[in-house]
């Protein structure tokens, strides 16, 4: 369970009455990611699953369920990705990490926190308690592109896989990011009617409440093409929507020995793709089929060359949340 304080009272207990110490072993990860009965099906928490893997790290994990994420974030000190209460996007989300702290960074617990947070997004100080988590002073990472940032500085190469292994590694992550948020506009009208199917029961009745608070709808299967005509043009807006991914695969594919969008060399781009396909996968099993009809085969041969990073799990706790 976290104890919740603010963040210079959490950094002023550490630095009087808990000394940071050189760690002998690799600094402990602990990942939140959505509860659901398929397990991880998240297109957000899905990037950090597979860049986890991908950089072979340990990791230890919880599933939470949709109404706890933001009292979640709120114990964390992460804050909203947004202030906008009219947006039909969640305020607070997953992933999350908790990544530990030790004297390597060369800083205070609360220099490192300011200076991962401006270089990496949404970043804060925390002190975690739970009986099954060995950790010391420890800093709380969201958003998806911050964690990978993180992962790469706190976990660098050549002992670990670098997640940016180019130099313009985070400018295509970033294009690719945003050209999955333009396709996830027409692909949540296939999906989202499905979700509450694959949620616990509290994630299942938050879910539908929220969803169909955003948009407007009674019910979620409201938002489905209400015509053989209109889901036609739903699907061609998909594709073109990710008709510059495929483009880039086209180019960049050698077969089965170079899967990806630079070639043989996987980068966070792959897995911000991977993780749009695998939430399809894992909600609606008729729809991913499709999508991956897509192209001439780019996309399956990408999904085959991921798939080895997307089933990885850590070692599951559960976690309190208040």
């Amino acid at each position: 369970m976290l104890q919740q304080r603010p963040l210079r009272q959490s950094i002023h207990k550490w630095h009087h009455s808990r000394p940071l110490h050189k760690l002998t072993r690799p600094p402990r990860i602990h990942f939140f990611d959505i509860k659901s009965r398929v397990g991880p099906f998240s297109p957000n928490t899905l990037r950090t699953r597979l860049s986890l893997n991908y950089k072979r790290l340990t990791y230890t994990e919880s599933s939470i369920s949709y109404p706890d994420i933001e009292p979640l974030c709120k114990s964390l000190d992460i804050p909203p990705a947004h202030h906008d209460k009219s947006a039909t996007t969640p305020r607070y989300t997953l992933p999350a990490l908790l990544i530990e702290i030790d004297d390597k960074d060369n800083a205070s617990p609360l220099a490192v926190a300011r200076l991962m947070q401006d270089h990496h997004g949404h970043c804060s100080a925390t002190s975690v308690r739970h009986p099954n988590l060995d950790f010391g002073p420890a800093v709380a990472v969201s958003t998806t592109l911050a964690i990978a940032q993180t992962l790469d500085a706190k976990f660098p190469g050549p002992e670990y896989p670098a997640l940016f292994p180019f130099a313009d590694s985070e400018e295509q992550a970033r294009h690719t990011q945003r050209t999955i948020t333009r396709a996830v506009a027409p692909a949540r009208r296939l999906v989202i009617p499905s979700v509450p199917d694959i949620l616990d029961e509290r994630g299942r009745e938050y879910f539908d409440t929220t969803r169909r608070t955003w948009f407007k709808v009674d019910a979620l299967n409201e938002l489905r093409p209400k015509s053989e005509a209109e889901e036609k043009q739903l699907w061609r807006g998909l594709q073109a929507d990710l008709d510059g991914v495929i483009g880039v695969l086209r180019r960049e594919q050698g077969g089965v020995e170079a899967p990806f969008l630079n070639g043989h060399v996987p980068t966070y781009a792959d897995f911000v793709v991977m993780a749009f396909l695998a939430w399809f996968h894992r909600v609606d099993r008729r729809a991913w089929d499709r999508v991956l009809e897509f192209g001439n085969g780019e996309l399956k041969t990408l999904w085959a060359g991921c798939k080895r990073w997307l089933d990885g799990r850590g070692e599951q706790l559960e976690w309190e949340v208040e």
